[in-house]
């Protein structure tokens, strides 16, 4: 159920208040993601939308296994409210970092929490066929052995060197020996959903959403691995 939810985000078909209704669930499931749990009444403030459509959004979501009744919250008076939040092991994320001598491999669950992290895997990085299709084996040794059930992974995040267009999925500096997108190769390898950034920017973006810095805004980031990267990030973005 929540594969299907999920996986209509990317649907393009959608339109109209179909479409609103699974950005509404969206925005809901980001907001407990780096909030945490909530109330209706605190969502249908936040979002300035009433309450028998937050209420509607939230039911559908517990359907679909993404968000669970926490029970009546401990805050405010007089009679209080349910709390809801996400269910941690509906869904997971796979994040791999590839360097020039090893790959680190993690698994994060709904709420941000690592479940599974393997590093300083023997790899060496090489723009040929043999290093990529190397990377591909180990994420995927790394999924069976941990036994992640694979339809409840949303994605796979690769971090790599050099130069990256993280919307088209192209890289140009390795692996670039084929017409369509690196990222297309992986999925077809890993048969997932991959995203590919380059990794100095993903890095600084990481420690940037970790909750490292206060209330900084503008940061930079150094990666000192093989060479020297720069992640720079500004109000935030």
């Amino acid at each position: 159920m929540s594969i299907k939810f999920l996986s209509d985000l990317h649907d393009a078909s959608y339109s109209g208040v179909a479409y609103k209704n699974i950005l509404l669930k969206k925005e809901i499931l980001t907001f407990f993601a780096t909030k945490g749990p909530s109330t209706i009444p605190e969502l249908s403030k936040e979002f300035n939308i009433s309450i028998p459509k937050i209420n509607e959004s939230i039911n559908e979501l517990i359907e679909d296994a993404l968000v669970q009744d926490n029970g009546k919250s401990t805050s405010g008076i007089g009679r209080k409210p349910n709390s809801y939040g996400l269910l941690a092991n509906a869904a997971f994320f796979v994040g791999v970092q590839v360097s020039h001598d090893h790959l680190s491999i993690v698994v994060m669950d709904m709420k941000k929490d690592i479940i599974a992290t393997q590093e300083e895997i023997s790899h060496r990085l090489e723009n040929n066929q043999e290093s990529l299709q190397n990377i591909c084996r180990e994420i995927n040794q790394f999924i069976a052995t941990h036994q992640i059930q694979k339809d409840k992974i949303l994605g796979v995040g690769i971090n790599l060197s050099g130069r990256i267009n993280y919307r088209t999925g192209y890289s140009y500096s390795y692996f670039n020996f084929y017409e369509d997108p690196l990222s297309k190769y992986f999925e077809q390898e890993l048969q997932l959903r991959t995203y590919l950034e380059n990794d100095s920017k993903a890095l600084a973006y990481g420690e940037f959403s970790s909750g490292i810095l206060k209330d900084e805004k503008d940061a930079l980031f150094v990666n000192v691995d093989n060479g020297i990267g720069l992640g720079i990030l500004i109000n935030g973005k």
